[in-house]
């Protein structure tokens, strides 16, 4: 994917942010940190996709089954359903 404009001011942006912050010891250590910014940013896009695509279910539903998967016992309710 070619690199634009944009990609650049961000990046600008973020060495701007991260030397007023706490500087940096090299400029491979600010480009490590926005790699893996970038890379934190795409699963988290990911996620939302998932879940405005309903791939999704809820953590009580997942957390049953895990449990089932396992043979381990089921969480007691703590409140009346």
């Amino acid at each position: 994917m070619p690199v634009t404009k944009d990609d650049v001011q961000r990046f600008c942006s973020f060495i701007d942010e991260r030397m007023a912050a706490s500087g940096a010891d090299s400029l491979r250590q600010l480009v490590e940190e926005w790699e893996e910014r970038q890379q934190a940013n795409a699963a988290v896009r990911r996620g939302i996709g998932d879940v405005d695509e309903g791939r999704t279910e809820p953590f009580s539903s997942s957390q049953d089954r895990f449990r089932q998967e396992r043979g381990l016992p089921l969480p007691i309710p703590l409140h009346d359903s």
